[in-house]
């Protein structure tokens, strides 16, 4: 249940030796973690965990003379910093801190939910909920599909205008909850297979309390 990728980390580099060691991100499809791996090449190819965050961790750059590299951390709470470290990662260092003035405002939290759609898949989503969240009061909900979003719950969304999304955080922090449901659609049923996903979705956080 983890995804790999392939890091290209030398610009220059044309092939890739069936001896090299490669470095590679991560995703655990389960927790939407990530990180990165070194992966061994060879007869018996074998990975070995570097760092897994439960946070994106990703645009990884590496020194061209040295073994320093470079990446970005955030969450959806987190605006994206620049951090560093070697290729061993056994410390790291941050470099930036981007965006001091968001502690002025509110914001809000980004959690995993999971509910059985119609056809008894069980499916993931994301679902926003105001900073100050308190489960014994009423919110109005508001209900976001585009194919498959879970694997953004780490992603991180500065208030600005949009044309065929909404802002989530923007709306976070006026008050609303916002739920964002996976779809596996099928071939040629594409709201069958919204409806299979987005219906059982929504009862089952109604049936949590705190929807208006």
């Amino acid at each position: 249940k983890i995804r790999f990728r392939r890091l290209r980390l030398d610009l220059e580099q044309r092939s890739i030796p069936s001896d090299a060691k490669l470095m590679v991100s991560a995703l655990d499809d389960r927790t939407k973690a990530s990180g990165f791996y070194h992966l061994q090449m060879g007869s018996s190819p074998a990975f070995r965990r570097l760092v897994m965050l439960d946070e994106r961790l990703s645009g990884l750059k590496k020194a061209r003379n040295s073994d320093v590299v470079f990446f970005t951390r955030s969450t959806f709470e987190t605006s994206p910093d620049i951090w560093s470290s070697n290729l061993t990662f056994n410390e790291i260092n941050r470099i930036s801190r981007a965006n001091p003035q968001q502690h002025e405002y509110l914001w809000g939290t980004a959690e995993l939910t999971t509910w059985k759609a119609s056809d008894g898949q069980v499916l993931q989503g994301i679902l926003y909920k105001p900073e100050n969240f308190d489960a014994t009061k009423k919110y109005p909900m508001i209900v976001y599909f585009y194919e498959r979003y879970s694997d953004r719950l780490h992603s991180y969304y500065p208030p600005a205008a949009g044309r065929s999304t909404i802002n989530f955080s923007f709306y976070v922090s006026r008050g609303y909850v916002v739920f964002i449901p996976d779809i596996p659609y099928k071939t040629g049923e594409p709201g069958p297979s919204a409806a299979n996903s987005i219906l059982p979705g929504v009862d089952h956080l109604v049936k949590q309390g705190f929807v208006d």
